[in-house]
């Protein structure tokens, strides 16, 4: 019998005339990793949502769900809750409670359980998880990473027997992320947990799960291994084969090896199997322009006894620069933004703008733009000319829609189209590939590209360091409130080992000076 059972699912939003998913049929059997995965807006985040009645939306749903051979539907809501347990995108989200302490005894007081069983749980799952360092801090003190493995331990302290997860390392820089994925794994070997994940950021998860489902348009395409995953998406020119991480489609395109699946074994094959090639970088060099923004030994500090987030720091940014900006989180990046944009003032030490067009700055968050009951409002509140900026940026099918039932990468579309249309001097984004699958990443990095021929600066942060490696022209490293490094792109990251690309992870030692899966694919010999 399957664990979990999916019938002819279809389900159409209220808000909507078509169908968000359509027939969708499978089985899962208790134990298995399942990874989904396909563009955005095909359908993720609502299929998950399914398995979860306390959270579903709204709608009408055709077809039958069976939760370990019982009707979904028929589940009681204590049972749903210490049954089923689900983490979401954003991590400050699902977070209750202002200790960390308290928001893992907050599922069982909720649950009624008696204080000695809380105590002797909360104490088992803080050890598990490595959080006993950081127990007794106040939930405002933790990073992006930090917080995300406080919301999967609070879910687990209820021993879930499926564990669901929306795109959960969206917002984590790519340690954080490799911590939170290893968690995964041990929850799956060790304690034998169903976890179901839907993920855009595929180069951890790819390796560590059972088996692939893969979606597209509301429909599910594929659900298999992960190798005949990777050979049906090839093999039929399926789009979603652009979203297989780089160390699954560069073998594939290569040599049609399939059963590759981390980066260690991708570096491995490409070593044995392809002759050595070079790129000369000798003659890239990042023109000196004239400063549009600088920071000149800033000081910053939220509370007037707080720590101190930005120490000493120094930039310069020239008019037309496109710089890329990486680090772990927590580290000041959101604030040096900030900043920037003239929402926060240093206590020490001069920001000074010469942009006379203005700054523009996408948030973190775009929800905090959003302020009206479509898509199409939004826009307009901002210009009347939005046809054009709709259409590159696949906005124009959505604009009758309400910005919150979209998906986390169409509301991040839908905020760039908002800050785009101020038409800034300089645009400062904050994570803009959030949510974002690689085939819509190329779209918007492509866009950037010719913005910032236009004469736009751009400013823009981000964990995905593979988007920042490709797009931008300049690169640079925050640490502990510190601008520790910052240079020509292809200088920046040959020089770094951890926060470096995907694609010199896998190549460095085969094609030299190479970054990025296109200049591999370019110059590479094969």
């Amino acid at each position: 019998m399957a664990f979990l059972e999916a019938k002819n699912l279809s389900f159409r939003y209220a808000t909507k005339d078509s169908f968000s998913l359509e027939n969708v049929s499978f089985n899962i059997q208790k134990g298995e990793f399942i990874l989904l995965f396909g563009e955005t807006g095909c359908g993720k985040s609502t299929l998950l949502k399914q398995w979860k009645p306390s959270i579903s939306p709204t709608g009408e749903k055709k077809g039958e769900l069976r939760f370990n051979g019982k009707l979904l539907k028929e589940l009681g809501q204590r049972e749903e809750a210490w049954k089923i347990g689900y983490v979401s995108q954003n991590p400050d989200n699902q977070i209750v409670t202002d200790k960390v302490w308290h928001e893992l005894a907050f599922t069982l007081e909720n649950l009624g359980h008696p204080s000695d069983e809380i105590r002797k749980r909360v104490a088992e799952i803080a050890v598990y998880f490595g959080i006993t360092g950081w127990f007794h801090k106040s939930v405002s003190q933790l990073s992006g990473g930090q917080k995300q493995i406080l919301n999967l331990a609070s879910v687990m302290i209820a021993k879930p027997e499926l564990l669901l997860l929306d795109e959960p390392t969206s917002q984590l820089d790519p340690i954080a992320t490799e911590n939170f994925m290893n968690l995964l794994s041990r929850i799956h070997t060790e304690l034998g947990t169903t976890i179901l994940l839907a993920e855009h950021r595929l180069e951890e998860a790819y390796a560590k799960v059972d088996r692939c489902m893969v979606m597209e348009q509301g429909e599910l395409i594929c659900f298999d291994k992960v190798s005949q995953v990777a050979k049906y998406l090839f093999e039929e020119k399926k789009s979603a084969f652009a979203l297989l991480p780089l160390q699954a489609r560069l073998p594939i395109l290569m040599k049609r090896e399939y059963s590759i699946v981390t980066v260690g074994q991708a570096k491995r094959f490409i070593e044995e199997n392809m002759e050595k090639a070079s790129m000369n970088i000798e003659n890239i060099a990042c023109e000196k322009r004239v400063p549009v923004l600088s920071f000149q030994n800033v000081w910053f500090r939220y509370e007037k006894n707080g720590v101190d987030i930005l120490r000493d720091f120094s930039l310069s940014i020239g008019k037309g620069d496109f710089l890329a900006i990486v680090g772990a989180n927590g580290q000041g990046k959101s604030t040096f933004l900030q900043l920037a944009a003239g929402i926060l003032k240093p206590y020490r030490g001069k920001v000074k703008s010469k942009a006379s067009k203005g700054i523009s700055l996408l948030p973190q968050n775009p929800q905090d733009l959003f302020l009206k009951s479509s898509v199409k409002e939004e826009l307009l509140t901002v210009s009347e000319e939005i046809d054009e900026i709709a259409e590159r940026l696949e906005l124009t099918e959505l604009l009758d829609k309400h910005p919150y039932d979209l998906s986390g990468g169409q509301q991040q579309m839908v905020g760039l189209a908002k800050v785009l249309l101020t038409r800034p001097e300089v645009l400062l984004l904050d994570e803009p590939t959030k949510g974002v699958d690689q085939l819509k990443k190329k779209k918007l990095g492509s866009l950037l590209q010719k913005l910032n021929r236009k004469g736009i600066t751009i400013v823009l942060i981000s964990h995905d360091v593979d988007f920042c490696a490709a797009y931008a022209n300049k690169a640079g490293m925050v640490f502990d409130g510190v601008m520790t490094a910052v240079g020509e792109r292809h200088t920046f990251f040959l020089n770094q080992y951890f926060f470096t690309t995907t694609c010199l992870k896998i190549c460095r030692e085969v094609y030299e000076g190479m970054i990025i899966e296109e200049e591999v694919l370019e110059y590479g010999r094969f």
